[in-house]
């Protein structure tokens, strides 16, 4: 990663794509349907395989099976993740598999 710093000692970084594939994620104790985001060369698997600790989820709708909820981030442990499925890989530009 490249990192510039300002005349003030403020420092720069380039700005890291990524492609936002909608997902369900079924952890120990609920559904979770929101975004996962990706780089652009990468399958949602290899992000996966990729985890220290949390998975970032964007515009979540959590069912726990008592009361659910909506946020518009949610931070998931990966230590908690059963299963990912993506909702439509094709949609973010990676293979598809009909």
């Amino acid at each position: 990663m490249t990192v510039h710093t300002g005349p003030r000692g403020k420092y720069f970084t380039e700005v890291i794509r990524k492609s936002a594939v909608r997902a369900t994620i079924r952890t120990v104790g609920a559904t979770i349907t929101g975004t996962v985001h990706v780089h652009p060369d990468e399958r949602t698997l290899d992000m996966l395989n990729a985890l220290d600790g949390f998975l970032a989820v964007t515009d979540a709708q959590v069912d726990d099976g008592q009361q659910p909820f909506e946020a518009a981030f949610l931070a998931v442990s990966s230590a908690h993740i059963v299963w990912v499925k993506p909702d439509d890989e094709g949609v973010s530009g990676h293979d598809r598999r009909d």
